[in-house]
């Protein structure tokens, strides 16, 4: 049987003393255990709010971005109002037109139609007048005749009937006459009524109009203070139908009330108010930046879909930079226990305490 190198025994010791060595580190060196839970700050901001129903055309801002008080941030689609202003239109201008033909009518009717009207009725009157003294003259002079024998008693008869009849004539003449006064005015008030209401509908046709261009107006969504943009993305936002009112995003001002985060029921078994711990935060690495030092304030009593919320109170005085609300990252919460490495990696493996 051939035998092995020496070498080769050398470094197989080596090797095995060397696993050794890492198996009783693993096993034997007790380390303090930590709960990492994922969360984000909360704290002061002010909602940005659809100021109309529509849907956003556009979103010009992506969150975490620094913005001034009054920048755009998304517009909504205004076209929507594109055909509604066309029918407006075309209503308006069928309005208008109504209103000045019978403004046209009016000074027609109070210039020309008018005036002929009462010397209409002035010459019907004079004629008549003329008609009854002729009448009455023919009359006198057949009596005359009839009484000296010169004419016979039937022509006087229908001179008679002729007076008679232009006596009736005059009246009608001067009926209509006191007639033309009031009929007029009556005339004029009706159309003056129906260019009153030509007028009311011009009037709420102008009040739709302004109204539809005031909502078209109001199609920017502003940022209302400085600070920073929270909210979805630009792309996330894009299309979305909103109604007035509705909480489109969120500009965050400098500082913080607390890091939320959560954890699960592992987690939750393990932490204590009061215990420390340190934020990484996504918006400052911490292998640039460092870490931030915060402590457990609060534990909620009950999990929801999410887990367990942690608050965590931080010293924004120790920050890296400005922290604003949204500002995402995750916390290393210090735990009472303390196990070995090689357990701690095998738990976090198979989940051994959790079964």
């Amino acid at each position: 049987m051939r035998k092995r190198p020496p070498l080769f025994r050398t470094v197989m010791l080596l090797a095995g003393a060397f696993a050794l060595a890492v198996t009783l580190v693993a096993w034997l060196v007790r380390i303090e255990r930590v709960v990492v839970a994922e969360g984000s700050f909360s704290g002061p901001s002010q909602p940005v709010r659809a100021p109309r129903d529509g849907v956003v055309l556009e979103a010009l801002v992506e969150p975490g971005s620094r913005v001034e008080a009054g920048t755009v941030l998304a517009r909504l689609d205004a076209r929507t109002f594109e055909a509604a202003r066309a029918e407006l239109e075309a209503r308006g201008a069928s309005l208008a037109t109504r209103r000045a033909e019978l403004e046209r009518e009016a000074r027609h009717r109070s210039e020309t139609l008018e005036p002929a009207e009462r010397a209409s009725v002035e010459r019907a009157l004079e004629i008549a007048e003329l008609v009854l003294e002729t009448a009455r003259a023919k009359e006198t002079r057949l009596s005359t005749l009839t009484a000296q024998g010169l004419v016979e008693r039937a022509e006087l008869e229908d001179a008679v009937l002729a007076r008679k009849l232009a006596e009736a004539g005059l009246e009608t003449a001067r009926a209509a006459s006191n007639d033309v006064p009031a009929r007029q005015a009556a005339a004029r008030a009706e159309l003056e009524a129906r260019i009153s209401d030509a007028g009311h509908a011009l009037d709420e046709w102008r009040a739709q109009a302004d109204e539809i261009e005031r909502h078209a107006a109001q199609s920017e969504l502003v940022a209302p203070v400085s600070g920073c943009v929270l909210g979805p993305s630009r792309a996330e936002l894009a299309g979305r139908a909103v109604q007035v009112g509705d909480e489109v995003l969120r500009v965050a001002v400098a500082g913080v009330d607390a890091f939320l985060a959560r954890t699960d029921d592992r987690g939750r078994a393990r932490i204590r108010e009061g215990a420390s711990a340190k934020l990484r935060l996504e918006g400052y690495p911490w292998l640039v930046h460092g870490t931030l030092e915060a402590r457990v304030t609060w534990i909620a009593d009950r999990a929801d879909e999410r887990g367990w919320q942690v608050r965590l109170e931080v010293d924004p005085e120790h920050s890296p930079g400005p922290l604003y609300e949204g500002m995402s990252g995750h916390a290393r919460i210090a735990t009472e226990e303390r196990a070995s490495l090689g357990w701690l990696v095998l738990d976090e493996l198979f989940g051994l305490e959790s079964r």
